[in-house]
């Protein structure tokens, strides 16, 4: 469906005013592919940041839940 849509834009944006270089339509494509860029890396960056706070609060949830007692009398009762 989306493939459809090309034909469309490439219409608008390509106009055979323009020819033989076409200015104008390839400035609206470079534009609009570094935004594509800017908004992936953007992306990219949040998902980082949401996955290291998730782990993070995992990890102080797991050490709340489970606290850990390293003393010498459970290692002795355990051999």
């Amino acid at each position: 469906m989306s493939i459809q849509l090309a034909g469309f834009a490439g219409s608008n944006v390509f106009k055979a005013a323009d020819a033989p270089r076409y200015k104008t339509g390839l400035t609206i494509c470079g534009v609009c592919a570094l935004t594509g860029a800017v908004i992936v890396l953007v992306w990219k960056a949040l998902y980082t940041w949401r996955s290291k706070r998730i782990v993070q609060s995992e990890i102080v949830t797991l050490s709340h839940e489970f606290p850990v007692d390293n003393t010498d009398e459970d290692v002795d009762k355990k051999v």
